[in-house]
């Protein structure tokens, strides 16, 4: 019946299982579909994650490298809005913090991917050639 539940409608399913949990009922929990939902959680946040860190990267490198001036502020209040989301994840989940290079190079290659076509006049560098630890790339203004 709780697999119905699950598929009928979600959020009963949640507060009938938060009851249980509640309860110390652990016999009746929907404990399947419980675990894939704490899975799907780590999903989620990686995922906005990465999201957040391309579109940071995606402004940067328009700052940087885009000889645009009247766009400059609007660029660094959009740095400015990415760099708070991911302090806020990380915030939450530290752990993400672990596999930091491997993520800066992944959504390092999706922004050049994106940058390039819509600025194809534009030469990006290949590797970031700033700092690329955490501290600097959501405290440092890579600018001038």
């Amino acid at each position: 019946m709780d697999q119905s539940l699950f598929d009928q409608d979600y959020i009963l399913w949640v507060q009938e299982n938060v009851a249980k949990l509640k309860a110390k009922d652990f016999e009746n929990l929907d404990l399947d579909n419980l675990i894939e939902e704490f899975e799907s959680l780590i999903f989620i946040l990686k995922r906005d994650l990465d999201d957040k860190l391309k579109n940071l990267l995606v402004n940067m490198l328009k700052r940087l490298y885009v000889p645009l001036p009247n766009q400059f502020e609007r660029w660094q209040s959009d740095i400015s809005f990415y760099r708070c989301g991911i302090e806020l994840i990380f915030r939450d989940a530290p752990s993400l913090k672990e596999n930091w290079n491997e993520r800066f190079d992944f959504n390092y290659s999706s922004a050049l991917y994106d940058l390039t076509a819509d600025y194809p006049d534009t030469n990006f560098p290949e590797v970031w050639e700033f700092e690329r630890d955490i501290e600097s790339i959501l405290h440092k203004r890579f600018w001038k």
